[in-house]
């Protein structure tokens, strides 16, 4: 069964068509903590990441297509970190609204670039899912760097173990802002 852990016996029997023996094997299986698994893209399942596009000017966007968060062993979750990767001038990591929105028992340090996620001290994996699906990136300048930008998604269960990272992947689209004419260029 998954995740057993306990004693467990076989018994086998030889015979050589004359004399059968039978004998008991005792077994001890011991549990090892599987580390959680992360799926950015979980509603939609398209794998384990997620690709979305930002339009100079449209204002912040989600980076989960509906998070989905599965571990074996554990129902409580005791952290995230989600970090933006390469930032560029005027990049910011947000929580939609502010960070009273994130369900009950999680809390944020945002740090521009990044925002970290901690239980208070343990919540349960939807909470967590709700949490990363309130996660914002935006870019209020006027003509944005368009190299492409990564966010690094992982969590921690309630035993510390950490999940591989899950990936956003954003496209940077810039408007194509018409020339301005100065016709009076002493101010």
């Amino acid at each position: 069964a998954l995740n057993f852990s306990g004693i467990d016996t076989v018994v086998y029997e030889a015979s050589d068509g004359t004399y059968t023996h039978q004998a008991t094997v005792t077994i001890t299986v011991n549990n090892q903590n599987d580390p959680p698994a992360l799926d950015l893209d979980g509603v939609a399942g398209g794998g384990i990441n997620y690709v979305t596009a930002f339009t100079e000017g449209s204002g912040a966007i989600a980076l989960t297509g509906g998070a989905l968060i599965t571990d074996l062993d554990s129902t409580d979750m005791q952290s995230a970190t989600i970090a933006l990767n390469p930032a560029k001038a005027g990049d910011l990591l947000s929580i939609q609204g502010t960070a009273s929105n994130l369900p009950a028992g999680i809390t944020a340090v945002e740090g521009g670039s990044y925002i970290l996620l901690n239980g208070s001290p343990l919540a349960p994996k939807a909470s967590w899912e709700q949490a990363l699906d309130l996660i914002r990136f935006n870019n209020e300048l006027v003509g944005p760097d368009v190299t492409q930008r990564s966010v690094a998604f992982i969590v921690h269960d309630e035993s510390g173990d950490v999940s591989l990272a899950a990936f956003t992947t954003i496209d940077i689209l810039v408007d194509d802002d018409p020339p301005l004419l100065d016709l009076d260029a002493d101010g």
